[in-house]
């Protein structure tokens, strides 16, 4: 699985080291940045996650006119799979003749508030030709069968749940990227599926500037919470340990990200 790394604007440097791609925000980024992308694939994100809902159509295409990004996050609403729905087949309906087609990958995010209304968005996307890759946010399964696994909240492993669940109804063959994290542990059981190709991570810088490190064998430390709400301006100098804690968390990370802690081809049921 593939890593992006999102650092504050100061510590892009970071990111351009480690990082595989670069998934940027469109309300963040700035066209005076744009040679800092260089040489690496690019998803343009619509800040839905950090905004609430997605940035305007007209915001979007603006940086996509100038950034010429790779992939784009299609519009979406955050734990609504209703209006996220909607808005990606108008944004669709409206512009992928005209603006989308052949130009970018379409990347939707499978939204939803209970995990009914996530399996139907994500069924209304998978079925949809004009989508290229699905986006796995936050699922709100029930399912607790995993968790004894980690010895954590069922949460922690509930996007494997929601994996495992469409593996064996045959479900799973569009590319997916992981939006986010939950906690890190996840990477190695979903990087099992060799449909799911690529996951971003802030909370590997954040967490290592709060002097919070990661574990190869565990993901987040017991009565550890994941530290991702510090702003891209975040300019404070850090110590010789922040970024040795940062570097370190980026490390496993990408460990756990190609670990493959469960063989797929042994789950059909």
């Amino acid at each position: 699985m593939k890593t992006c790394f999102i650092v504050p604007k100061k510590y892009f440097y970071i990111s351009q080291e480690h990082s595989d791609f670069y998934l940027l925000l469109a309300h963040q980024i700035q066209r005076d940045d744009v040679d800092l992308f260089n040489g690496r694939p690019i998803v343009l994100d619509n800040g839905a996650y950090e905004l609430g809902q997605s940035v305007s159509e007209e915001k979007i295409f603006e940086v996509a006119d100038w950034l010429h990004p790779d992939e784009i996050v299609l519009p979406d609403v955050r734990f609504e799979s209703h209006s996220t729905i909607w808005k990606v087949k108008d944004f669709l309906q409206r512009y992928y003749d005209e603006r989308l087609k052949g130009k970018y990958r379409l990347l939707a995010p499978v939204q939803g508030s209970n995990w009914s209304d996530w399996k139907n968005c994500y069924q209304a996307f998978y079925t949809d030709y004009r989508i290229d890759c699905l986006g796995i946010t936050d699922v709100p399964t029930d399912d607790r069968s995993l968790s004894c696994l980690v010895d954590k909240s069922p949460v922690a492993l509930s996007r494997v749940e929601a994996a495992l669940y469409l593996y064996r109804k045959d479900l799973f063959k569009k590319p997916v990227h992981v939006l986010g994290s939950i906690d890190p542990i996840e990477l190695a059981y979903l990087s099992s599926f060799p449909n799911i190709e690529k996951t971003d991570s802030k909370i590997a810088f954040w967490n290592g500037v709060d002097g919070s490190c990661l574990s190869c064998q565990n993901g987040l430390f017991q009565g550890d919470f994941k530290r991702e709400d510090m702003p891209y301006e975040f300019s404070k100098e850090l110590s010789r340990g922040q970024i040795r804690d940062i570097l370190w968390n980026i490390y496993v990370v990408k460990s756990l990200a190609k670990q493959s802690r469960i063989d797929v081809n042994h789950i059909r049921s």
